[in-house]
């Protein structure tokens, strides 16, 4: 069976549906044909399994033969406060932490962040980022897809998460000794996860002080210093394994 083909419109069982252009090369770089079968989804959580029935120079039409019953572990809902380092980083980040099932990716201007207050994000760059995330949850076959939240202060972030009910933040000056993993495995699987990541530069002093006040927990990587993009994956996986789905 072929990977997940997205469409637009909200599907039902017994109806036929077009796969925009984008999905439909993918489908004829496959090499697939008429009466072949493909999985699909509109993105809302749910797999459906369709029929090609015709195969237009434009689009592809497909008919709905099933809605496929998936076994989803309750798992909390995971958001990562990101700020942001250089975007080689960040597409990185965003496609790795959709394959791991974060559920918001918030990204945040920090004093040290590569992208500052002042400066404009592209209409396209922002369009990358978002392609980034859909190839990432059709190549691992997620239905519920992540959302990408705009740039924005810390501050704002840290107002906007008031009643998350595990808050992590991952700072490289602590101390050590201090586990992670002695932290979670005291704590039964919660409903809601909040972590933050640094930029490259860390956080400035007065940054720490107002995570800190926020409610957050701060913890290192262990003994070693790990890059951006590792903590966060890293941080992730730790979640998941402890409280999600893995």
């Amino acid at each position: 069976m072929p990977r997940l083909f997205i469409i637009q419109d909200r599907i039902s069982t017994s109806s036929v549906v077009t796969l925009p252009g984008q999905e439909a090369h993918h489908l004829r770089v496959m090499r697939l044909q008429r009466g072949d079968e493909i999985y699909i989804t509109d993105g809302s959580g749910h797999r459906y399994r369709g029929q090609i029935k015709d195969m237009a120079r434009a689009q592809v039409t497909i008919e709905i033969l099933k809605k496929v019953n998936l076994s989803q572990k309750s798992r909390p809902k995971i958001t990562l406060g990101q700020a942001i380092p250089r975007f080689n980083k960040l597409e990185f980040i965003i496609q790795k932490t959709t394959e791991l099932g974060v559920d918001r990716i918030c990204l945040l201007q920090t004093e040290r962040s590569f992208l500052q207050k002042h400066k404009p994000l592209s209409q396209n760059r922002w369009q990358r980022w978002e392609r980034i995330m859909t190839e990432a949850a059709k190549q691992s076959g997620r239905t519920d897809f992540p959302e990408i939240v705009p740039p924005h202060p810390l501050d704002h972030f840290l107002k906007s998460e008031p009643d998350a009910v595990i808050k992590i933040c991952l700072w490289e000056g602590m101390d050590s000794e201090r586990s992670i993993k002695d932290f979670i495995k005291k704590i039964k699987s919660p409903d809601s996860v909040s972590i933050i990541v640094g930029p490259e530069g860390s956080f400035s002093q007065k940054e720490l002080d107002k995570i800190k006040a926020s409610g957050y927990d701060l913890f290192s990587c262990g003994p070693r210093i790990m890059r951006v993009e590792t903590a966060s994956l890293t941080c992730m996986a730790i979640c998941q394994y402890e409280w999600g789905d893995f």
